[in-house]
């Protein structure tokens, strides 16, 4: 079996696995709150595995075809990836609750512009807070 067939057979098992833990959820979410919040919870295992993993592959061929292993160094960008993804999420959470509080009493492009420097402020907040707690455990290994 090539290295190539091993990583896309691994990833597929693993969007696989997300597409089924996560399609109940989207069910439930949908009878309660309708099908437009359930259908985004669905599309959720289709979107961020595909991306980590290709991140992920992107990163071994690279360093395969410079002659190295590469397999440490592209499961470390697919988890950045990944963290990434969900600092974003918190922040869009963020402009969600300011949208669906203040979309009907402001014009919207005041609300949508309001609601989208929130959801930057909370991610990029939420990054330098991850990433100072990262460079102190750095010192501290020193």
């Amino acid at each position: 079996m090539s290295p190539a067939y091993a990583v896309r057979r691994r990833s597929n098992m693993r969007s696989d696995f997300c597409w089924a833990a996560s399609s109940p959820q989207s069910g439930l979410i949908a009878n309660r709150f309708g099908a437009a919040a359930g259908g985004l919870f669905l599309a959720f295992p289709a979107i961020l595995p595909a991306s980590v993993t290709l991140v992920e592959k992107h990163e071994i061929e690279k360093k395969h075809s410079a002659g190295l292993h590469g397999a440490i160094r592209g499961r470390e960008a697919a988890a950045l990836e990944a963290a990434g993804a969900a600092i974003g999420s918190i922040g869009l959470f963020g402009f969600a609750i300011f949208v669906g509080r203040f979309a009907g009493r402001y014009r919207p492009s005041t609300v949508l512009l309001s609601a989208t420097l929130i959801w930057f402020a909370t991610a990029g907040l939420i990054w330098r807070l991850r990433k100072n707690r990262m460079l102190k455990r750095l010192k501290a290994r020193l």
